[in-house]
């Protein structure tokens, strides 16, 4: 029987055979691997979310996270979890560029400043 993250990851790849993903299909791919502590496959949607560019139309709902500042935040994550701390720090540093008054953003510039000391 498949549990409810189960059914979220079906539904999330089922989105791919329909058409090319968006940031914010593959924010959530990405999260969804993260919640399993799978972090090269999490890296790997999240970088596909960082190599779009291109917004739709205005017409399209769009989650401005999802094209901006979530998925370096979300990479900096699966890089401190692998240990990768300059890696997680540079990727955090350009979340900020985002979202430079982001309070999530802020305080992990301050853990990685000290975890980089150690």
């Amino acid at each position: 029987m498949l549990n409810d993250a189960d059914r979220q990851l079906q539904f999330l790849l089922k989105t791919l055979a329909y058409s090319t993903p968006r940031p914010e299909c593959c924010c959530r791919l990405g999260a969804r691997f993260l919640a399993d502590s799978h972090y090269e496959q999490a890296i790997y949607w999240y970088e596909q979310a960082i190599s779009m560019k291109n917004k739709p139309n205005q017409g399209n709902l769009i989650e401005h996270i999802a094209w901006t500042w979530l998925p370096y935040i979300q990479l900096a994550v699966c890089y401190d979890c692998l240990g990768q701390y300059d890696i997680a720090n540079n990727y955090n540093e350009q979340a900020l560029q985002y979202d430079p008054t982001n309070k999530l953003i802020l305080d992990n510039q301050q853990y990685f400043k000290n975890r980089l000391k150690e």
